[in-house]
């Protein structure tokens, strides 16, 4: 499950937030980086079997999309 924590409390945090502007420009570039790692590991031609280690720009790329695929799974209870 999800605990609220009270160190993660925003309202008691006077914090600079980016503007809306800021933020789509910030994930655009992620975007962009993001693909490039995928298109750069995982070209359609490649004929890689290398194990992907701690020290290997993929790894990033799938502790992401393991994170995001434990938040699909938590909202799924949710909506049970």
């Amino acid at each position: 499950g999800v605990d609220e924590m009270t160190w993660d409390d925003m309202s008691k945090n006077e914090m600079l937030w980016p503007t809306v502007s800021q933020v789509h420009d910030y994930r655009k570039h992620v975007y962009q980086v993001v693909s490039r790692v995928i298109q750069q590991q995982f070209a359609p031609n490649s004929q890689s079997t290398r194990s992907i280690t701690s020290n290997d720009p993929a790894w990033a790329l799938f502790m992401g999309m393991e994170h995001e695929r434990i938040h699909l799974e938590t909202s799924s209870v949710l909506f049970r």
